[in-house]
């Protein structure tokens, strides 16, 4: 009786709890084999995700802004008298006639020395009786000038004929006046004569006109060609038109487009017109710093835009890219973990294995111990 009880409960065993216990093994391991499978791939497909390129967002690159500013040393350069006053000496071969000169007079100041006789007065010195005041025609860059010079006295003048030893160098008190009126304190002005072979003292660097300066003769070559009163105040007045204007006289933009406006209209300016003409000059700078003013902060905009932009996406990606880090590591761990179930399972369908041969040799003993007992 007991060995039947024993053997219906082997047969449930081996039949029944173990073929079941089975299948289910069977089956958990293979899930268990595919999630690894798919948490492999997932590993794979994140790293390789992680590695792709930052975006980039084109951002212009920063305008630079014009700026219209009026330099206040520009106006106080103009109240100021000029400065550096000497005496630049001819080459002279004797004998001179008694209206040669031996030199003239020169200064510096950006308004312009004023026109012969007023550019230079001699208020006396050591040596002021041994010469008298006289126009001399000087060749400069930007044309030929009347200046105040110098020629001999008549003794003087006898001693350079008769070459009789003069001295090496003379004294004079002499003040200047550029065309705006300011004058200078007498100044004490010594210089040598250039006779025959002997080269004349050397001048400083002579300062150019400027683009203004050269536009203002043009402007008041046009409305008084006859140089009269009136072409000095034409001078000064273009000159003054950057102030008017708001602009610097420095302003290379304002003097182009001024110049450019003058040669347009040149052939309709008149004194009746031209402070209409400046009007207009200065109406269209305002509308140009206007306009300037206006793309400067669309420029600036559209770059803040394009930075704002290009950081809210290396923004986003950097979370992606961490996102993907977390997703791999999850997928890692998702994998060993898969894996783990997978070798356990697999012990245990070993295990069941081997319970399974058992059986079976077990079975095969008893139905040889069966046939031997009949």
């Amino acid at each position: 009786m007991d060995t039947e009880a024993n053997s219906g409960f082997r047969w449930l065993q081996s039949k029944f709890v173990l073929s079941t216990a089975r299948r289910v093994y069977l089956i958990v391991a293979c899930f268990s084999l595919l999630a690894a499978i798919l948490a492999l791939i997932s590993v794979l497909l994140f790293q390789l995700l992680s590695y792709a390129p930052a975006p980039e967002v084109p951002v212009p690159e920063a305008r630079a802004p014009h700026a219209v500013a009026m330099d206040s040393s520009t106006v106080a350069r103009s109240l100021a008298a000029p400065t550096n006053l000497r005496f630049v000496s001819l080459q002279i071969t004797p004998p001179l006639g008694p209206n040669d000169v031996v030199g003239y007079f020169d200064a510096d100041t950006p308004s312009g020395l004023a026109a012969f006789p007023e550019d230079f007065d001699i208020f006396g010195g050591t040596d002021a009786a041994d010469f008298e005041r006289a126009p001399v025609n000087v060749r400069f860059d930007y044309g030929t000038i009347t200046r105040a010079g110098l020629k001999p006295s008549q003794d003087l003048l006898n001693k350079i004929n008769q070459r009789i030893p003069v001295k090496p160098s003379f004294s004079v008190l002499v003040v200047a006046r550029d065309r705006f009126g300011n004058v200078t304190k007498p100044q004490k002005v010594e210089f040598s004569l250039a006779l025959e072979g002997a080269r004349p003292a050397a001048s400083p660097p002579r300062e150019e006109m400027t683009d203004l300066q050269i536009l203002a003769r043009e402007i008041a070559l046009r409305l008084d060609p006859n140089k009269t009163p009136v072409y000095f105040q034409e001078y000064d007045r273009a000159q003054r038109v950057p102030e008017h204007c708001g602009a610097s006289p420095e302003n290379a933009d304002f003097v182009r487009g001024f110049a450019d406006a003058f040669h347009v209209l040149k052939a309709k300016l008149n004194t009746g017109n031209i402070l209409a003409f400046y009007a207009g000059v200065c109406a269209a700078w305002q509308e140009g710093v206007k306009k300037e003013q206006s793309e400067q902060q669309a420029s600036d905009s559209a770059r803040g835009e394009a930075l704002a932009e290009s950081m809210a996406a290396k923004s986003a990606y950097e979370m992606r890219k961490l996102s993907f880090a977390v997703m791999k590591h999850a997928s890692l761990y998702a994998f060993f973990s898969a894996l783990t179930v997978f070798l356990f399972i697999s012990l245990f369908l070993a295990f069941l294995a081997i319970e399974n041969h058992s059986d079976a040799l077990r079975q095969a003993v008893q139905a040889l111990a069966a046939q031997k007992r009949e």
